[in-house]
């Protein structure tokens, strides 16, 4: 780890990534939370509080599969042993396939396809996307042909999403950083407006 690297997570609230800084003020910390607060900002919302409650869970759901990921790549990194990188793997991959990949399957088919709750866009249509985009990039040499296929309406929801009007400079601006190998984002807030 760079010695920015080092002291910039050293400086945020739990020293960790991400933070969202508003109004050179306000410190937001962790993933699901910087999500919702920028779909209360923007209107990406559920219309009734039970809708809500449904995105939460979701957006745990996916926080659970990254706990999971994490463990995997955290055994990679430390190198630690071969049989030890595989259980990890393994439960990561368990985890995915038997209850991430149903889950959001069935809720999916059950809300119509197009949104994963209630009638119109949400944080959690932008968390999924975002997350999706990471798993087929970082994991894509990984998944099985059948994995694959299960993932084609999570890849078809990512570029539904990714497609919005209004997003176009933030997308240039993430392929952009991710080409250059940036891990720290610090781009133009413009980018988020609606």
């Amino acid at each position: 780890m760079s010695q920015r690297f080092h002291h910039l997570i050293l400086a945020q609230p739990f020293k960790q990534l991400p933070v969202l800084i508003v109004d050179g003020k306000y410190e937001i910390a962790q993933t699901t939370v910087i999500y919702r607060y920028i779909g209360a900002k923007y209107g990406a919302i559920c219309e009734t509080l039970e809708e809500q409650a449904i995105c939460d869970s979701y957006g745990e759901h996916i926080n659970d599969l990254f706990f999971k990921c994490r463990a995997f790549f955290k055994a990679k990194m430390q190198q630690l042993p071969e049989q030890k990188q595989k259980e990890t793997y393994e439960e990561f991959n368990k985890f995915f396939t038997k209850n991430y990949i149903p889950a959001f399957i069935k809720q999916f088919n059950k809300n119509g396809g197009k949104f994963i709750v209630g009638n119109k866009v949400t944080w959690l249509d932008f968390f999924l996307a975002d997350c999706t985009d990471l798993l087929l990039v970082s994991f894509n040499d990984m998944l099985t042909p059948e994995v694959k296929e299960q993932l084609t309406p999570f890849a078809k929801h990512r570029d539904d999403i990714f497609a919005l009007p209004g997003l176009e400079k933030r997308m240039k601006e993430r392929k952009e950083l991710s080409e250059a190998g940036n891990k720290v984002y610090q781009g133009n807030p413009e980018n988020y407006e609606p």
